[in-house]
């Protein structure tokens, strides 16, 4: 394999493109590793939840064009400068965390969450230098956890690779990279149950089964399985589960009917599903005095652990645990070693087998769990890449403990069609049923205080709106109002679609319906119908309303923490392409409100000016360009995209107002401007209120040029220093605020007028310190330039 070091290697992956869509084998080029990295040759693949949940766009941050897999094993091809562990033709297994062996925890015995390599699922980009190593024609193509193993080729951080036994077979030993490891080092490495002891394993999944084989290959003597799915006992004893407990089949707490079982409580007990009760339950279920709950699944983040504090002062200990509280490069050698021995059976976790160019198909497995026999549920499948080109399918579960429950098969998704339009949610509003209306949470577009703008408070009682809720406090009250018609208005985020979904599985409103600010996705539109179960959803209405506007002129996203856009610093991947998302699509709800289809131009030398018009105009001329197929009736508007790390306030279409200048230095929140921060405020100006109807003198000048307004305000000082016989030297801004201070007389006479003194000195400061008004290359290119065409490309 020496020949191709150093090249870029050619090879065969499983891309991405879009979430949800069907995986595509492509011709991807792999470059070579840099410094602290290593090439790998993927022999073998597995498939993993995680994968899965990704790819349907659930986790943080989806991130497309993608090559997903985490679950693998391999052969070292090169390694770059500074690796001295591994060499070109060494057996290894990547992972998704790692150990960089420098950090306090990498030299801890005790943790294996390293600060440099654990797991991250938002970057998609090399450490070393924020690049993909994939490419296809140039284009770069993300990676996934650090590992992206459904390439024949892939580049991973050296700290995530496990040099183990060239005898061990890698189509058995690839699953250890994630789920496996991760229930039987809970059980072995936390839990530590001694020989002759009782282990309850709450969770039959891959990671359950596993934390199962953990008990059995400590000599635990009780075995006791905990699952809603009884078909999964009869395979649970495979792993030496010999007592199974349904949850379902008592008429009391399940900590209660263990207790019972074994005379006050489990030695030790491990919990692999993520439910917040089944967590409180692992832990009161193991006796006082000396036992011990592990807990694995990761709950919802808006969940509560709650039990009596006597059940910790009663000697009961409850541990968490990551991967197993396996270190990836120390301890899976010994864990493949332990396979080698016979004392870990890892081939029962194995069910399929199918071609790699059919990668799609493992999928459909993992989704409609079938990897087991017809008929019986499974927590999921894993698949793994064969030397000849097939590949296997395992039982498997995603490393944080989530497992997935089948579907009937006959179950279709009722998909609302993108063409059932209304005119605005006033439609849900009418009718003799008490409604609730639901919006986004402060960080939305759609808040509270939105509809406060729309709607008066006597004109809400008279549609009997009783409440007005954010979607996240919502999901956490447990209520049930069959009573009330639930009308939401949100922006169709993932976050948003999670708390729909949750709340559509167990409906509390008799009537849901869900109006969205900007277009929903085909995967959005499939997770709600799936989760409406009840058939409670009786509307679903796209109404694109994802921005608010400033002025007829300009209009605002709510970008929180713009500013760090404006600085010619290097932004993390992940947080780069959320703003590109969040400036695509609030910018695709605006010409979808003013029905046109723009013409767009970019930067030609900025590299996010170009991705953000590359992408809108994907979505306006491709994956959607039925919505945007408007008749015209006149010349195209001009969407250009300008990088403002280089123009930060460009005046080269409508010169910035005063209202403008707010909005975008201070930031202003339901026409109220927070001024606490400043550093000199009266106590009366600690938050003030911009409001045309109030102000007579923001009435006057919110349209006026920034530079205008100091000499408005100059001019009204030299009004009063008329009337009063005053001779103050006033030439700036700060000379204004100096005479506002000594002169509380003119407050009385011009009280809102002091508010915009203090608002024009600090936007001065502002502008100053940033240097907002130098002129850049662009600008000076747009404004001198008669043709303009050297500084922007044409989509």
């Amino acid at each position: 394999m020496s020949n191709t070091a150093g090249q870029i290697i050619k090879c065969r992956a499983a891309v991405a493109w879009e979430a949800g869509k069907p995986l595509v084998i492509e011709e991807v080029e792999v470059a070579p590793p840099k410094a602290g990295e290593v090439r790998l040759k993927i022999l073998y693949t597995s498939l993993c939840h995680t994968d899965v949940y990704f790819w349907e766009a659930k986790g943080q941050t989806p991130l497309f064009p993608r090559i997903f897999g985490h679950e693998a094993g391999g052969i070292v091809e090169s390694v770059g400068e500074g690796v001295t562990h591994l060499k070109p033709g060494d057996h290894a297994l990547p992972v998704f965390t790692g150990e960089c062996g420098e950090c306090p925890h990498c030299k801890s015995e005790e943790s294996n969450m390293c600060d440099l390599l654990r797991i991250n699922t938002d970057r998609g980009v090399m450490i070393h230098d924020q690049e993909s190593r994939f490419s296809i024609k140039g284009k770069p193509i993300y990676h996934f956890v650090g590992t992206s193993t459904f390439s024949e080729y892939t580049v991973v951080h050296a700290g995530c690779v496990a040099k183990i036994n060239p005898e061990a077979p890698l189509d058995k030993v690839c699953v250890l990279s994630c789920g496996i490891c991760t229930g039987l080092g809970a059980t072995i490495n936390v839990a530590k149950p001694k020989p002759g002891s009782s282990v309850a394993v709450f969770g039959l999944g891959a990671v359950g089964l596993a934390a199962a084989e953990g008990a059995r290959i400590s000599g635990a003597s009780r075995i006791i399985g905990v699952d809603l799915v009884s078909s999964r006992f009869e395979l649970a004893k495979k792993f030496g589960v010999n007592e199974f407990v349904n949850p379902k089949d008592h008429n009391k707490p399940v900590q209660e009917v263990i207790a019972e079982m074994t005379n006050g409580g489990v030695d030790r007990s491990v919990e692999c599903t993520g439910s917040i009760q089944a967590m409180i339950s692992a832990f009161e279920c193991v006796h006082d005095g000396w036992g011990v709950a592990v807990l694995v699944g990761v709950p919802s983040k808006d969940d509560a652990f709650k039990t009596h504090p006597t059940n910790f002062l009663n000697e009961r200990t409850l541990k968490g645990t990551f991967y197993g509280n396996y270190k990836p490069r120390t301890d899976l050698p010994n864990v493949v070693e332990k396979y080698m021995r016979g004392e870990l059976e890892l081939e029962k976790f194995i069910t399929h087998t199918v071609p790699f160019s059919e990668i799609n198909k493992a999928f459909d497995l993992m989704l409609k769990g079938e990897s087991i026999r017809p008929g019986e549920e499974s927590a999921g499948v894993i698949r793994e890449v064969l030397p000849d080109g097939s590949c296997k399918v395992a039982l498997g579960s995603s490393g944080n403990g989530e497992t997935i429950t089948a579907l009937p098969n006959e179950m279709e998704a009722v998909v609302p069609r993108k063409s059932d339009k209304i005119k605005i949610m006033g439609g849900a509003l009418r009718g003799s049923t008490g409604k609730l209306i639901g919006v986004d949470g402060t960080d939305g577009i759609v808040k509270v205080s939105i509809v406060s703008v729309v709607y008066s408070q006597s004109e809400l009682l008279q549609k009997e709106v009783f409440l007005v809720e954010l979607v996240d406090s919502i999901t956490k009250s447990k209520e049930l109002m069959s009573h009330l018609k639930a009308v939401y208005f949100l922006r169709p985020t993932t976050e948003n679609i999670q708390h729909l979904r949750r709340q559509l599985a167990a409906p509390r409103f008799g009537e849901y319906h869900l109006f969205f600010s900007n277009i929903l996705k085909d995967t959005q539109i499939h997770i709600l119908a799936d989760s409406d179960e009840h058939e409670a959803v009786q509307q679903v209405q796209e109404f694109y309303a994802d921005f608010v506007a400033v002025d007829p002129y300009h209009f605002t996203l709510h970008i929180p923490s713009s500013y760090i856009y404006m600085l010619p610093a290097v932004v993390d991947p992940s947080t780069l392409q959320r703003f590109c998302d969040r400036v695509v699509d609030g910018v695709a709800a605006v010409f979808l409100a003013l029905k046109r289809r723009p013409v767009i131009r970019y930067q030609r030398t900025s590299d996010i000016a170009k991705r953000i018009a590359h992408e809108a105009n994907k979505l306006m001329y491709q994956e959607e360009s039925g919505l945007f197929d408007f008749r015209r009736t006149e010349v195209s508007p001009l969407l250009l995209a300008l990088d403002r790390r280089d123009d930060p306030v460009t005046p080269l279409l409508n010169q910035w107002t005063y209202q403008a200048m707010v909005h975008e230095l201070i930031g202003i929140q339901d026409n109220k401007v927070d001024l606490k921060s400043i550093d000199k405020f009266s106590k009366d100006q600690e938050e003030v209120v911009l409001s045309s109807e109030q102000d007579s003198f923001f009435k006057a000048n919110m349209y006026e040029n920034f530079g205008d307004i100091g000499m408005n305000i100059k001019r009204l000082v030299d009004e009063f220093q008329q009337v009063s016989k005053s001779n103050q030297n006033i030439q700036t801004i700060e000379d204004m605020a100096k005479f506002v201070d000594n002169y509380p007389e003119y407050r009385k006479m011009h009280g809102n007028v002091s508010k915009h003194v203090t608002l024009v000195t600090e936007m001065s400061k502002i502008v100053q310190q940033r240097k907002l008004m130098t002129v850049s290359q662009t600008e000076q290119e747009l404004a001198c330039n008669g043709g303009q065409g050297a500084a922007f490309e044409f989509y």
